[in-house]
């Protein structure tokens, strides 16, 4: 089926996910039994087209069957973490906020509302907002700020490695090039022409990693108290306090500048 592509003269977003990516979410929200929040490294790979590449998994003060909070301490951690591995330049690429919504609907709450257009309003220019679940459906929605659009129930696609298509592509050639069993070759036609499944070993070994995450990050206590301005935060200097935007073009101003 073709996909619309414009709306007038409005040109949809093309998001993408590497399977990395996508197997961190979905490790995500199969571990878990209560909601849980985690941020994306967005890369633009192309005009109006953004790829998201990595998954991070903050520390949270809450998370139940129906809401979740991620630590305002949690987002220094990881920008601090991306820093001290050199990673400066990615502490801005950080534009997709995501959680899931355990066994229920993809459609977002008020309080989701809210949270992505003030998230997007930090950020300046856009922010993709996630919404997933244990059945696998995603509810995407991209906030353009600089157009000053909210484009919703959006369509995204998954990159498949170089790796994993040559593989598969080379398993055709062979079986066709040794006159194999017709059904055989049309089956793996069909494994190249479908989305490749994403339980494999390295997802295996993602639940594994996201399962001692979890021991760091989730909650001590279930209790927690919503905070309209979630998560922002706010980071102490030696001369005075300043209030600290989640991860945006002004972080190392508002945020990190002034720490020393």
């Amino acid at each position: 089926m073709a996909k619309l592509e414009t709306i007038g003269n409005i040109k949809l977003p093309v998001i993408r996910f590497t399977r990395h990516a996508m197997k961190w979410i979905k490790a995500m929200v199969d571990v878990h039994d209560q909601e849980v929040g985690w941020y994306g490294l967005v890369q633009e790979t192309g005009k109006y087209e953004f790829t998201v590449t990595e998954i991070f998994y903050p520390k949270h003060e809450l998370m139940t069957a129906t809401t979740c909070e991620i630590d305002p301490n949690g987002n220094v951690e990881l920008a601090n973490k991306l820093m001290d591995a050199g990673r400066d330049e990615d502490v801005m690429r950080i534009k997709l906020w995501g959680h899931s919504h355990h066994n229920m609907g993809v459609s977002p709450s008020g309080q989701d509302d809210d949270m992505g257009l003030e998230l997007a309003a930090d950020n300046g220019d856009y922010l993709i907002r996630l919404i997933a679940n244990k059945k696998g459906d995603m509810g995407i929605t991209f906030y353009d700020m600089k157009k000053g659009l909210k484009i919703s129930d959006l369509d995204y696609y998954v990159d498949e490695s170089e790796e994993e298509a040559t593989a598969v592509l080379s398993a055709i050639a062979d079986a066709i090039n040794s006159e194999g069993n017709p059904v055989e070759i049309l089956d793996l036609i069909r494994v190249y022409s479908e989305p490749l499944p994403l339980n494999d070993k390295e997802y295996e070994e993602i639940v594994e990693e996201v399962k001692k995450l979890r021991e760091v990050n989730e909650p001590k206590t279930t209790y927690g108290s919503y905070s309209k301005n979630w998560p922002k935060t706010k980071a102490k200097t030696k001369k005075n306090g300043i209030s600290g935007t989640r991860f945006n073009n002004d972080y190392y101003e508002h945020f990190y500048g002034g720490l020393i």
